[in-house]
């Protein structure tokens, strides 16, 4: 005992003398000398931005205290409301690092306290729209979306932001995909830029039309932030959520959890009619539907996500996601009414609970070196499960008399298995030329399963499919003059349980597009992208879901997967005008079709068929004008459909839509 405190007594002066601490003074003025107050200094190491000290000062000068451990270059990084913020190498040979100078983001007129603001920044390099966020409007909205609705070429339409003559785009987030919930929680104020690529390159599948990267700042404080919020509704279908979102950083490790908890009542009416002609056999009829649905569904949501920074350019982060859907008593009821005198009304009562449960764990690594080169490597795990009882209640009439009552009970259940892993890296040659290159892996298990109580044959379908897809793509700039070219590879092999075979198939999607910028408000592009689009697994079953006694829904396991061509054209005009065309040819699209049964005419089968060749324009005319707080945006646009139907002599053709939007916003 005695040797121990010696020996602690010993050594705590030894680590204190080794603990030398330095000093770092200094002095916060704007650019007419006058002291700047209540700012940010970070004190970081210059090699990889590790935070060393950092502290709030309420005065117009700073002090920062650290233990000085070794030789490194340090930097100093100031931020404070309505100034620009800096960085400011560290001189190690003194103490006080004298003046620093902040430039303001707004000028004071006739010295009275009116702030011109400073405008969002914009700028057109390799044919993407990338628009600098100021401090001011970060500050001011309240999420992502309300931020977002503000940038000129993205258009808050009903269902949520479009890019205006394209459609919903999808997200990321410094490049990379967001994570369930990352994309909800994020702070406007962290965002530093928004990128609108309208040419995805073939590192994007098939149904990407569009992308928004949303680049963050960078934060070199610790902090904790709690974030709580409740979105109520009230109309004929009222719902309400509530969300609380935690976010922790201290150093290097950065925490977040989430969770949300949703009601909803929802409510819908449909008409349906179909009309049956055999004139060989001398059977005619119509059917006429009517449907109300109604629905009681509640939501929990919980993700957490830990996340540790080896340094600036470097990070690797973990996060798993647990949701709960369950719909409880949905009712619905049907009447249809039939022309032939045997059957002129049929009314059905359905009852359904269901619970749906998804869980997924998620593992991402990210690296930038030297600036450069960038890896990226994701394994993701996803796992659902679907269950819900149905009773089903028939009842057929033939004028006064009832012809059948009939009651269906069962229980369906889905379990999907997913595991996929991913690698991507991009490189840049020189300062004009990038190359991107990734491949992935994908495995998915699906069981379906009905367990039927009155004699109904029960069904039990298994398949395992797997995926791999490579992609290359280079992007080279020629002055103002950009172009990149890509091509996708696809391999699909189907393994199918109950016929005891599988099925391969493997496609090429190339990509190419065209973009040239002749000033600030004049540039042109061009695109051009050929996708695959293969049948799902429930569109190629041929087990039939029963929907009533005269109305099935079964797959088409003939079907051959639909390829697109899709070409777009747009430019930019000055007065802050767009023009966007979207024109795609389709071979072998998939449509849903009615036909009678086989052995029953009367019985009526919704199965999928594959259309010859179908056509599709979109035109769009965009202008927005924006005046400090007002903002407006007007968008007019010409979609036209046509198409060679192999199943009527006749072509299809929807009549041409002229539609006009308008959002205005103070």
């Amino acid at each position: 005992m005695k040797k121990a405190m010696f020996l602690f007594l010993f050594l705590v002066p030894c680590v204190v003398w080794g603990q030398e601490m330095r000093v770092v003074t200094g002095r916060l003025a704007d650019t007419t000398g006058q002291g700047v107050k209540g700012a940010i200094v970070v004190l970081m190491e210059k090699a990889d931005s590790v935070q060393v000290r950092w502290d709030y000062f309420a005065s117009d000068t700073f002090r920062l205290e650290y233990e000085y451990r070794k030789e490194a270059a340090l930097l100093l990084y100031v931020s404070t409301i309505g100034y620009t913020s800096r960085y400011v190498e560290v001189d190690r040979e003194r103490e006080d690092q004298g003046t620093i100078v902040l430039e303001p983001l707004s000028v004071l007129l006739d010295e009275a306290v009116v702030a011109e603001q400073q405008p969002i920044g914009h700028r057109f390099i390799m044919g993407n729209d990338i628009y600098t966020i100021p401090d001011w409007l970060g500050e001011r909205e309240y999420d992502v979306m309300s931020l977002l609705s503000f940038i000129p070429g993205l258009v808050n339409a009903r269902d949520g932001i479009e890019i205006a003559g394209i459609g919903a785009p999808i997200y990321k987030i410094n490049g990379l995909d967001p994570r369930p919930g990352e994309l909800s929680s994020m702070d406007p104020r962290d965002i530093a830029s928004v990128t609108i690529i309208r040419m995805p390159s073939a590192a994007y599948s098939k149904g990407v039309r569009g992308i928004v990267n949303i680049t963050t700042r960078k934060k070199w404080h610790d902090y904790i932030m709690l974030r709580v919020g409740n979105n109520f509704a009230y109309s004929n279908v009222p719902t309400n959520s509530s969300s609380a979102i935690l976010n922790f950083s201290k150093g290097k490790y950065s925490q977040s959890l989430m969770y949300s908890y949703g009601i909803d009542n929802s409510k819908y009416k449909q008409h349906d009619r179909y009309e049956t002609a055999i004139p060989e056999e001398n059977f005619y009829y119509d059917m006429e539907s009517h449907t109300a649905m109604r629905e009681r569904a509640r939501q929990h949501n919980l993700t957490y996500s830990p996340r540790y920074r080896f340094n600036g350019n470097s990070f690797v982060d973990v996060q798993y996601s647990f949701l709960q859907t369950a719909h409880w008593h949905a009712e619905g009821e049907n009447e249809t009414y039939y022309s032939d005198s045997t059957r002129n009304l049929s009314f059905n009562r359905t009852q359904v609970d269901a619970n749906v449960t998804n869980h997924s764990a998620i593992i991402r690594y990210d690296n930038t070196f030297d600036g450069e080169k960038r890896l990226t490597f994701n394994a993701v795990y996803t796992m659902v499960s679907d269950s819900r009882d149905n009773d089903f209640r028939e009842v057929g009439m033939a004028g006064d008399n009832m012809v059948d009552s009939t009651q269906t009970l069962y229980s369906q259940s889905y379990k999907n298995r997913a595991l996929s892993f991913s690698l991507k890296h991009e490189r840049k040659l020189g300062e004009y030329i990038q190359l991107e290159g990734g491949v992935s892996y994908s495995n998915l298990w699906l069981h379906n399963r009905a367990d039927y109580q009155n004699g109904l044959p029960d069904v039990d379908s298994r398949t395992h499919d797997e995926q791999v897809t490579a992609f290359l793509n280079m992007g080279h700039s020629i002055g103002d003059l950009y172009y990149q070219l890509g091509i996708r590879g696809e391999y699909e092999y189907k393994h199918r349980s109950a016929e005891r075979d599988a099925e391969h198939s493997w496609y090429f999607m190339p990509v190419a597009s065209l973009s040239y910028r002749m000033d600030d408000d004049l540039n042109f592009m061009l695109y051009y992208r050929r996708n695959v689009d293969y049948p799902t697994a429930s569109q190629l079953n041929t087990n039939r879901t029963y929907v009533q006694k005269y109305w099935y829904i079964t797959g088409n396991p003939n079907l051959k997967p639909a390829k697109e061509h899709s070409f777009m054209f747009r430019g930019a005009f000055p007065y802050r005008l767009s023009l966007t065309c979207n024109y795609k040819f389709r071979k072998d699209e998939i449509i849903g079709c009615y036909s009678n049964d086989i052995e029953d005419h009367r019985i009526i089968v919704l199965t999928q068929e594959n259309i010859d060749k179908t056509h599709g324009l979109d035109i769009t005319l965009s202008w927005y004008w924006r005046h400090k707080f007002y903002y407006t945006t007007w968008n007019i646009t010409y979609a036209h459909y046509w198409a060679k139907s192999p199943f009527i002599s006749s072509d299809m053709e929807t009549n041409p839509i002229v539609s006009f939007y308008t959002m205005q916003s103070f």
